[in-house]
């Protein structure tokens, strides 16, 4: 895996959205990687998800359709 063909298709306020959005995308067999840019000493950050480049337009749709949607990114 190269980092450049990773993009990123959401940002989360915390581990608990970000894996729900992981576990969505898995569910639609597209890999993604978390990035956790958290700090969770002063709770200030994100969590990031990424996925490949060639996944990204069907990830970001996934993200867009799912139920209770927020908007954190």
């Amino acid at each position: 895996m190269k980092t450049q063909d990773l993009v990123k298709v959401y940002s989360a306020a915390d581990m608990f959205n970000a894996e729900l959005i992981v576990g969505l995308l898995k569910e639609n067999d597209i890999e993604a990687h978390l990035l956790n840019k958290r700090n969770e000493e002063f709770l200030f950050g994100e969590v990031e998800i990424y996925v490949f480049q060639k996944d990204a337009e069907a990830a970001s749709n996934i993200i867009q359709s799912r139920p209770n949607q927020s908007t954190d990114e």
